[in-house]
């Protein structure tokens, strides 16, 4: 056995000898197939997978809902009543560079990715800083998180130029936490950061200066190659005040930087259909696939309506419904009711109108709450978030009905209007948290405080006018007091006094004017009740003119407001007489700043006389 073993082991190695150049073929021939198979199954699988979990990372919490899902998991959560808000619909919008561009852009639109694929995330980025202005609903969001999930998907763990980051610029602690970012050794990062005008600190006239200071510091942060901010376009008083290219010292290698201004364009009419054909499968939906083109085609002249992303999101809820919304009041308190809807099917609680209306106004104060936390003076450690707890306490006053256990985990976890993540309760989107604040100003125009960064809820506060003149009675369907016109006029007073100050006179004026062309109708069929309002919207609308240095308005106004006090101060003194020196001291102050002295002398004098007989009476008062 050992003989026959040795001479088959020489034969071998014979063979061995008189073949070694085959064998090394062959050697080399598997060696192939192997780095094919890695190069064509393994490392791609790697890949895949480094990218997914990089996603899934990067996107956690605040923008979990733009996670890409796989066609399984797509397949698993949606069911048929359910309509699909997720990250694998998604159409790439376009955008305008604004100013114009200088010879580094070779164009002033563009696609988004493909604009900062070509310029932005490249080795020698054109520029550093760049400003995505956009309006309500727009997809500022979706834009940042897809810029992110396109950027990952473009590149393997070897080939990633820049590390990525996504913030939203929302909590207080905002610049501690971008501090601690950590980039790798021997590489920058990208940061995208969300929504600048819903931070506090950016609406308060008293602390923007130091928040924008602070935010220049981060834009000279070597760590940073590109940093994309994302704004509502109505953050600003005017355009003037967007930014543009400014010069901002950085000193080092490169003295200044440029921000860049990009505005995001509304959808064409190909980007709606490209979306309606990711929404719909035509194989499975043709028939949704028809109505979401019909619904396009009959709303194609409102693009408010038609060609926003996100009421884009909404087309299935759109074009099932009896009467589809005409405006964007309209769409926004369709959607309202289909969201309460389906919560209140969700706790299994038997559908009601009455409790649709306490639905409602459990979220209305879920706002309230939010929006009390939006003061200037707030806490260091308040945010824009519900505890558990704090959720809690608002149902049981608002909705007696459900029970503890139906607020769980899970009640908003899948679509509505809050959602919730590591930090708390929140509206799933801005506005609408804003839009129930609307109809908060217009029952409770008293508590209408510190409104800075909500001009979308004095937006939908507007088409709440516009809709209660026409006689349009469907947006007030929700609510269980009757809305009469002077509601609105008292809330047009409160809110012009707000934007007052805060400096914000362009948007203060015309709503203080409508107050005051309110009481004027009002006064024509009942002057005992109306008059007095005038007089005070008219003092209102006054002191606004005389801070914007239009003195022959203001003084018209101030005029108009004396000689409707004065006869009421006769029939009633202890009530208005007050008024009638308070104007007159605001017309002498005005007198005084145009030099008619004479004038300004004759008025503070009558004032003054006035609150000696007041003080003389009521000393602790007066």
């Amino acid at each position: 056995m050992t003989l026959s073993f040795l001479l088959s082991t020489l034969n071998i190695t014979q063979w061995l000898g008189d073949n070694v150049w085959n064998i090394i073929t062959l050697l080399g021939f598997i060696l192939a197939i192997l780095t094919f198979l890695g190069v064509k199954i393994v490392l791609p699988h790697q890949t895949r997978k480094w990218r997914q979990n990089t996603i899934y990372a990067k996107l956690l919490n605040e923008f979990k809902s733009y996670i890409p899902k796989s066609k399984k998991e797509d397949t698993e959560s949606v069911t048929p009543d359910q309509e699909v808000v997720e990250g694998n619909i998604y159409v790439q919008p376009n955008i305008n560079i604004l100013p114009p561009p200088n010879h580094q852009i070779a164009k002033s639109s563009y696609r988004l990715c493909d604009f900062f694929f070509k310029n932005v995330f490249v080795k020698t980025p054109v520029n550093k800083v760049f400003f995505l202005l956009g309006n309500t609903g727009s997809g500022k969001t979706a834009a940042l998180a897809h810029l992110l999930i396109d950027y990952i998907n473009r590149h393997s763990r070897r080939t990633l130029p820049y590390d990525i980051f996504i913030l939203s610029l929302r909590p207080n602690d905002i610049f501690e936490k971008i501090k601690n970012i950590k980039v790798k050794d021997n590489m920058h990062a990208i940061l995208l950061l969300d929504a600048l005008d819903e931070n506090h600190s950016a609406q308060d006239p008293k602390q923007q200066k130091t928040f924008f200071e602070n935010l220049e510091k981060v834009y000279q942060d070597p760590r940073f190659a590109a940093i994309v901010v994302s704004c509502r376009n109505q953050f600003y008083k005017d355009v003037s005040e967007e930014p543009a290219l400014t010069d901002i010292v950085t000193g080092g290698d490169s003295p200044t930087l440029k921000i860049w201004r990009l505005q995001l364009e509304q959808f064409t009419e190909h980007q709606v259909r490209e979306y309606i054909a990711q929404r719909f499968d035509i194989s499975n939906y043709s028939e949704l696939h028809s109505k979401a083109f019909e619904y396009i085609n009959k709303h194609r002249n409102n693009k408010e309506i038609a060609f926003r992303p996100l009421i884009l999101t909404y087309i299935r809820d759109l074009i099932e419904a009896n009467d589809p919304p005409e405006t964007e009041l309209d769409f926004y308190f369709f959607i309202v009711q289909k969201e309460l809807r389906r919560s209140i099917i969700r706790t299994e609680q038997p559908f009601t109108v009455e409790l649709l209306r306490q639905w409602w106004n459990m979220m209305v104060q879920v706002a309230v709450f939010l929006c009390s936390r939006r003061k200037p003076n707030r806490t260091a450690d308040s945010n824009d978030y519900l505890t558990y707890d704090e959720l809690k306490s608002i149902i049981s006053k608002h909705n007696k009905t459900l029970s503890d256990n139906a607020i769980n985990e899970d009640l908003f976890q899948q679509r509505s209007l809050l959602t919730r993540d590591n930090e708390g309760f929140r509206f799933s989107h801005r506005s609408f948290f804003e839009f129930f604040l609307a109809y908060h100003f217009l029952l409770h125009p008293d508590e209408i405080g510190y409104i800075g960064g909500l001009d979308f809820a004095l937006e939908i506060f507007d088409q709440l006018y516009d809709a209660f003149t026409k006689g349009n009675k469907k947006p007030f369907s929700m609510l269980n007091a009757e809305v009469k016109e002077e509601d609105f006029a008292f809330a047009y007073l409160s809110i012009s006094s707000s934007l007052n100050d805060l400096n914000q006179f362009s948007k203060a004026l015309p709503r203080s004017q409508k107050a005051v062309d309110i009481f004027s109708r009002l006064s024509q069929t009942d002057s005992d009740t109306y008059l007095q309002y005038k007089a005070g919207a008219l003092n209102n609308l006054a002191n606004l003119h005389s801070r914007t240095k239009k003195h022959t308005a203001a003084e018209k106004e101030y005029t108009e407001a004396l000689n409707i006090l004065r006869p009421l101060s006769e029939a009633n003194p202890e009530v208005f007489l007050p008024d009638v020196a308070g104007t007159l001291n605001n017309l002498a102050a005005l007198h005084s700043v145009t030099n008619n002295h004479a004038a300004a002398e004759e008025e503070y004098t009558e004032a003054l006389s006035i609150r000696r007989s007041l003080a003389e009476a009521n000393p602790d008062a007066f």
